[in-house]
């Protein structure tokens, strides 16, 4: 039986990992960071316990790659509604599969 997981149960489960722990990171699964830019890099990833991370970048904004889609924004949470419906099916089943996506992300 598949997990059935509520937008907010997802948001919650969640857990702070700097790129230099990269035991950690391997562990997690979180792969394709993008550190290479020249500019900007990550500092830190935002790594859900129920599938898949958003990076904070040293900028501040926060950066998520889902499909062939890329985010940014200021606030990691207008970008998890990308990552949930991404995550419906992969690691479980949406409860809340007319979430609307947020207007105020950049794509």
């Amino acid at each position: 039986m598949t997990k059935k997981l509520t937008f907010k149960e997802y948001i919650s489960d969640y857990q702070i990992v700097s790129v230099q722990n990269e035991d950690l990171m391997d562990k997690l699964g979180c792969l394709n960071i993008y550190n290479d830019w020249e500019k900007i890099k990550t500092v830190y990833l935002i790594v859900f316990g129920n599938g898949g991370f958003i990076q904070c970048l040293d900028s501040g904004k926060f950066y998520l790659e889902v499909d062939r889609g890329s985010y940014e924004g200021n606030d990691w949470k207008l970008l998890a509604p990308y990552l949930y419906k991404w995550a419906d099916g992969e690691y479980f089943d949406a409860v809340d599969v007319d979430l609307p996506y947020p207007h105020e992300v950049i794509v």
